[in-house]
């Protein structure tokens, strides 16, 4: 909340060095009779409304309350208030992401995503000695001073991708030709947002998880990829499925180099999503199922929703990232920097503020 929320509100030049930092006790005495041109009650009023238009636009919905402090601060807010809009990482106190919407199934990213999550982002290899380490986060995201001092001259790849849910279901792949890659003996791979990413090369790279017995559950899955790259034939960009049948879902790209399509396939039944694609695009895709009226909803970015019907009845047990369960030769060109599943088909407003959330943190549309 480092906007001048107020500015709007009231017009007051000695008020502006308060109004660029955030509320104070300075604030609340001026709007309450010394010198306000408002009544108490009608300047709470408007102040609230726009503090808690923009709370929810930036998904902070979880703020918004009936409580407040002295100085017009939702309580829940009181005493963590930091810049940016409580999407990045988390550095400042900001309540994070799986705090305001927790019980995710799985959640992989460079940034940190829960609170009360003390462990590693990603276990990493160097490929001059083929040593590992873990590294953590710095400033709520990634420590990238971390992985260089690691790697030094060689290239980094990732051994394994850490769950900050509290399932424990990492992604990773043990096998030294399969693991993608976040660092290119000088720097630490980058997006145009200058936050981290893993790098899958379409090839071989691929990092799985496998859960026995997930269940005939709905799902909502949020994901944030870059540098989307055409190859032919069918390229998972990630994938679930059920192995002792053999079913699988993917979420895919298909089409020309000129001309990407975006498509999901669940057990029998393709639907596409998008056609038309630039490569080298970012997305932020949103994939909520719901697995008993055999629908999918997606949102790409800004875009309007697409709702897919019809769809097959695979199950979804485990995470696969990168290529396409039981089907070798589909891996995909790729940079992922956030995964999350939960095992809920989420609501219109819940998404809406999910999608916030991922794009305040990594910005990829306006």
């Amino acid at each position: 909340m480092s906007d001048p929320l107020l500015k709007s509100e009231i017009h007051a030049e000695r008020n502006t060095g308060i109004l660029a930092t955030g509320y104070d006790s300075r604030i609340q005495a001026y709007i309450t009779g010394q010198g306000t041109p408002f009544a108490t009650g009608y300047a709470k009023n408007h102040i609230l409304r726009d503090l808690n238009r923009k709370l929810f636009n930036h998904g902070l919905s979880s703020y918004i309350t009936d409580s407040y402090d002295a100085g017009f601060r939702p309580t829940t807010l009181t005493g963590i208030l930091a810049a940016g809009g409580g999407g990045g990482g988390g550095g400042g106190g900001v309540e994070l992401l799986l705090d305001v919407y927790p019980n995710a199934y799985a959640a992989y990213s460079v940034r940190h995503l829960r609170t009360a999550y003390s462990g590693p982002c990603l276990r990493i290899r160097e490929d001059g000695g083929d040593t590992e380490t873990d590294i953590g986060f710095s400033d709520g995201w990634i420590d990238t001073a971390a992985i260089a001092s690691h790697c030094g001259a060689n290239n980094g790849y990732v051994v394994k991708w850490y769950d900050q849910s509290e399932n424990n279901r990492d992604v990773s792949h043990a096998t030294a030709a399969n693991q993608p890659q976040i660092y290119n003996g000088v720097s630490v791979l980058v997006a145009s947002n200058g936050k981290g990413l893993i790098r899958f090369d379409g090839v071989n790279d691929e990092l799985l998880y496998i859960d026995v017995d997930a269940g005939n559950n709905d799902h909502s899955d949020y994901v944030a990829v870059n540098n989307v790259t055409w190859q032919s034939g069918i390229r998972a960009i990630w994938a679930g499925g059920h192995f002792g049948s053999g079913q699988n879902f993917i979420i895919f790209t298909a089409g020309s180099s000129s001309s990407i399509d975006l498509k999901v396939y669940f057990q029998g039944t393709t639907r596409t999503f998008s056609t038309g694609g630039a490569e080298n695009t970012e997305w932020l895709i949103s994939l909520r199922r719901n697995y008993s009226a055999a629908t999918v909803q997606m949102i790409v970015n800004n875009s309007s929703e697409t709702v897919m019907s019809s769809i097959g009845s695979a199950r979804h047990e485990g995470v696969l990232l990168g290529r396409r369960f039981n089907y070798g030769s589909s891996h995909t060109t790729i940079d992922i920097q956030e995964f999350i599943r939960w095992n809920t088909d989420h609501t219109d407003e819940d998404d809406t503020s999910i999608r916030a959330n991922q794009n305040s943190a990594f910005t990829y549309y306006e």
